[in-house]
């Protein structure tokens, strides 16, 4: 998997990095930055191992650090000299310094670990379409309705957008004929460039959607809506032609269009998720993500 052998070859890296530290380094660099290094080692190890735990972006980071603040408090307490441990490798990956300055370095060195766990949780949402937010999962199986209502609410947008829109996609679980999906219809409308953003805000903003920005995925831009009952729950993106996100979008889309046993794979550990985490949107985006990651891997994403 792409994500283990990233995390392992930088796990390598910092290992030997820390290892040196310890050995030739003196004063601030060996007492301060080799206690930054070590937390987030042990960060990439774990994740080395558990490429997909846990489910709450927070949770990891938090946790190795409340165990690094555990591991000094048994350095102050003489933990190594206590049991024994004159190995000066094992001294150095467990920490000799007894000064309580180290708490600040571990909390300085889990930075980059929360910011990781923050960026993998919003590629997860990229890749799925699903919203932290949510709070129940129910996912149905496919409904030939779903495309007759991707066509209603398309002319809808295509009346108030007019020539500002190049296309509307149907794009998501919805959109893939066989594929068990939540029933919200997912729509990218694309357009020329960004220049033509405000001109599109404004026609939309006339039938009922409020521009949200892009909730931190450059290249879609958000829009929610309140009302609309005469169609059905649906997610609203535009993006220009040559987003990414579009480009990421429409190469899933179309894969699964012409994979029938991606689909019924997906379809199978989608209604898996539901059933096992039905109240628990990010356990169920964590228990689909490997699947998602190895059918990007195959489509060349």
């Amino acid at each position: 998997m792409k994500k283990r052998l990233v995390f392992g070859v930088l796990s390598s890296v910092l290992f030997g990095v820390e290892v040196l530290i310890g050995m030739y380094a003196h004063g601030w660099v060996r007492s301060y930055l080799g206690d930054v290094l070590i937390v987030i080692l042990l960060y990439t190890q774990f994740r080395t191992a558990f490429p997909e735990w846990p489910r709450r972006w927070w949770l990891l980071p938090t946790a190795i650090l409340l165990f690094s603040f555990a591991v000094e408090f048994l350095q102050l307490w003489g933990f190594c000299d206590r049991f024994g441990i004159t190995n000066r490798l094992m001294r150095i990956v467990l920490g000799t310094g007894y000064s309580t300055i180290d708490l600040a370095c571990y909390a300085i060195g889990i930075v980059p670990c929360f910011i990781a766990e923050y960026v993998m949780s919003r590629k997860k949402n990229e890749v799925t379409g699903e919203t932290m937010g949510t709070k129940r999962v129910y996912v149905a199986p496919y409904d030939a309705q779903w495309k007759m209502d991707f066509d209603a609410i398309r002319a809808e947008l295509a009346d108030a957008l007019g020539g500002l829109a190049l296309r509307i996609e149907h794009v998501g679980s919805t959109s893939v004929e066989g594929l068990s999906a939540k029933p919200i219809i997912d729509i990218d409308v694309v357009i020329e460039s960004g220049e033509k953003l405000p001109a599109v805000i404004a026609s939309l903003a006339g039938i009922g959607y409020c521009h949200e920005g892009n909730l931190g995925i450059v290249g879609r831009e958000a829009f929610k809506y309140e009302g609309k009952e005469h169609l059905r729950r649906h997610h609203l993106y535009v993006c220009t032609q040559n987003s990414p996100e579009l480009r990421r979008h429409l190469a899933f889309r179309d894969y699964l269009r012409t994979h029938p046993e991606a689909v019924e794979a997906y379809s199978r550990i989608k209604e898996e998720g539901a059933a096992l985490y039905p109240d628990d949107i990010d356990a169920y985006i964590a228990h689909k993500s490997p699947l998602i990651e190895e059918l990007y891997e195959k489509i060349g994403l």
